[in-house]
């Protein structure tokens, strides 16, 4: 049975991070519960996992992955991980992150982090300069307006655009964690009708499957260098202040 939904990313290792997800949609996707003989009142509530204890199995299955390939291929055993979403237990967003690292290879490390509309979880080799590039492009949108707030989807839609991008690859994605949900979210083409998800647009080559479409069925437009229409500020307005 579904007893929760959460959002997962990773950056490094496809191996690692692509194994690890599929070892908890088959496990999570399958869950039986647990007959308490000695209190049949337990509440279901308090039966349902945290959002940590899934964090928790995920670190478990990537530290487990991460040494079997590390034997063989040692330079490619680097991976990072993220789950967030509302946690039902704590009734709260969380995100957790999850990531190994060269002083110790072999061990997954599990780290609980803010939320917050300030807060930045950024994955892979490249923190520091993206961190750079959001805060700088934030300088010139009012804090906490939409186009603040979305600084972080234009900067990585402006790399993804440039024809030298280093080791940032794939497709701009977006999900969502609701209270009752995690939903991915179409991005799309300004002007040309596409809806596309990594790759693929999901009504022209995914299309109707049976009697059922695709239900990514609201998103974002593709920001432009400049975010979305949003009247916009200069820093130096701020002198003086």
């Amino acid at each position: 049975m579904r007893v929760l939904s959460f959002g997962f990313g990773f950056a490094g290792s496809t191996l690692i991070g692509a194994n690890v997800k599929e070892m908890l949609a088959t496990i999570l996707g399958d869950l039986r519960e647990l007959a308490y003989y000695d209190a049949p009142d337990y509440p279901f509530e308090e039966r349902i996992p945290a959002l940590a204890d899934i964090a928790e199995l995920a670190r478990k299955l990537a530290e487990t992955y991460i040494l079997s390939i590390g034997a063989h291929h040692p330079t490619n055993a680097k991976c990072e991980l993220v789950i967030f979403g509302f946690c039902i237990k704590s009734s709260e967003f969380k995100v957790f992150r999850m990531s190994n690292n060269p002083e110790a290879p072999a061990s997954v490390g599990i780290e609980d982090l803010p939320v917050s509309d300030r807060d930045l979880i950024i994955l892979g080799d490249r923190k520091a300069a993206i961190r750079e590039r959001i805060l700088s492009l934030r300088t010139r949108f009012e804090v906490g307006s939409a186009n603040w707030r979305r600084a972080p989807i234009t900067t990585l839609a402006a790399i993804l655009r440039e024809p030298e991008r280093g080791s940032i690859g794939g497709y701009l994605q977006l999900c969502t964690a609701f209270r009752d949900d995690v939903r991915h979210l179409t991005i799309t083409a300004s002007g040309e009708g596409r809806f596309p998800f990594v790759g693929f647009d999901m009504y022209r080559d995914i299309g109707q499957i049976g009697g059922f479409l695709p239900a990514l069925s609201f998103g974002l437009s593709e920001p432009g260098p400049d975010g979305w229409s949003e009247p916009t500020r200069n820093p130096d307005d701020d002198a003086g202040r």
